[in-house]
Order: structure tokens, then C-alpha cells, then sequence
């Protein structure tokens, strides 16, 4: 009975580790400034993401610069002096919620977020490896990367259960009047 345990623990790990693969993160812009601008790079998986539109808008709303991403999945606009300074990009047919950017003395904050479709308010700051400061919410970024909330909770569950059954197992082998010894007698 005991190993009944384990088969909990190792469905939920595979459920878990199955739901990365189920699709690609969301792409990801990162920010930084150079002499009065801002250069962006935008990917999707590690590799760039070309023609995409990215427009900035003013303090009204309106268009203040726009252009498309090149092969290298970058572009460059002038640093505006409102803030805070939004950030629209359209990859294809599919509108990310406006990034919210605001400016730090020469930089801007975040420097890397990944984008997001409908969640408003956009987005989910980028900490892997990124060096950002902040908070993370694991579950958006998880939400975000395409893996379902009943796919979490499913492997969540299953990793809990697992989990108090193995502990519960443990527990019960410990105690010493559970066990049953033959043989011998008892004298007292």
C-alpha cells in the first residue's frame, strides 16, 4: 500500500512537467536606453521577432512614434518626456496589452516584460536571469506561458496528495505498537 505514494507523486511530476511543453512562452520585450532613446528587442523562445508593429502613445492616447521590429527583432524610439510612457505592440493579427513604462533617472522600469493578451494590466515583468527587482506571480507567468489553470491545479493536486501519503506512509511505519512481531515472548 505504500507505494501508492509514489505513483501520486510521480503522476503529478509528470503532469507538471508535462504541461511545459504544452506551448511556448508569450514573447517578451526588454527595454533599454542609449543616448536620449530607448532600444527595444522583442523575442519569442529565444529567437527574434520581425515585423512586428510597436507604437508609442502619448499622454492623450495618440500615436507619438511607430514603426516595425527589423530581423533582429529590434527597433529604437525617442525616450519621451511625459510619463508614464505606453508601449503598444502587435505581433500578426494579435494585440498585446500596452506595456506601462516609467523612467528611473536614464532608465526605464521594467526592462524586460513578458507580454500579455487580454489580462489587463499588462504584463508580467520578466526575473529569470533578467536582473529586474519586484515581485513575481508564478502562477500569471505560468498562465501566460499557454499552461492551463486546471493543468496547474490538476498537477498541484496531485503533488499535495502525493506528498501527504508518502508523509502519512512514513509516519505510520514509525509507529512502534503498528507493528506486528512474531515469536518471542513478552515478559514483563
Amino acid at each position: 500500500m505504500r507505494s501508492h505514494g509514489w505513483w501520486y507523486l510521480l503522476g503529478g511530476l509528470i503532469v507538471f512537467l508535462g504541461s511545459q511543453g504544452l506551448q511556448g512562452a508569450e514573447a517578451q520585450i526588454s527595454f533599454q536606453t542609449k543616448k536620449g532613446w530607448i532600444a527595444f528587442t522583442l523575442e519569442k523562445d529565444g529567437a527574434p521577432v520581425a515585423d512586428a508593429l510597436v507604437q508609442i502613445l502619448d499622454e492623450s492616447g495618440a500615436v507619438f512614434a511607430e514603426g516595425t521590429t527589423g530581423a533582429k527583432g529590434q527597433g529604437q524610439f525617442p525616450l519621451p518626456t511625459w510619463e508614464p510612457i505606453k508601449v503598444e505592440v502587435k505581433i500578426g493579427e494579435r494585440s498585446a496589452d500596452t506595456v506601462v513604462l516609467t523612467r528611473n533617472g536614464d532608465k526605464v522600469f521594467p526592462d524586460e516584460v513578458l507580454l500579455s493578451y487580454g489580462s489587463k494590466p499588462c504584463c508580467k515583468i520578466v526575473f529569470l536571469g533578467s536582473g529586474s527587482d519586484g515581485e513575481i506571480d508564478l502562477l500569471s507567468r505560468l498562465e501566460a506561458m499557454g499552461i492551463p489553470v486546471w493543468f496547474q491545479l490538476l498537477a498541484g493536486a496531485s503533488l499535495i496528495v502525493g506528498g501527504t501519503y508518502w508523509a502519512y506512509s512514513l509516519g505510520r511505519s514509525a509507529i512502534p505498537g503498528d507493528q506486528k512481531i512474531s515469536g518471542g515472548s513478552n515478559h514483563a
